[in-house]
């Protein structure tokens, strides 16, 4: 065994974990790892209390509907289609 000090390097260099052989890993395990655990008393489950649901409540929507299309001709079209050259002539 190597002491502290030294690294330890596997037979056949460092590979993958899952490919190394079983011996291997054994060694390249920390000993926190290895270290047995204290078997603890089983607690029996309780039943979990089932909470009664809350009213669900409505939101509002934050979506907007779209604007209604504009009729071919109508005096809304025109004062739109107006706005719009307006609009190209300030650029």
């Amino acid at each position: 065994m190597p002491t502290r000090k030294q690294p330890l390097i596997p037979p056949g260099g460092f590979i993958g974990f899952g490919s190394q052989t079983p011996a291997v890993q054994a060694l390249l395990r920390s000993p926190a790892t290895r270290k047995k655990r204290r078997t603890t008393t089983r607690r029996k489950k309780t039943t979990t209390r089932r909470r009664k649901k809350a009213p669900t409540r409505r939101r509002r929507t934050t979506t907007r509907k779209k604007p209604a299309r504009l009729v071919k001709g109508s005096l809304a079209a025109k004062r739109h289609m107006a706005k719009l050259r307006r609009m190209r002539r300030k650029k």
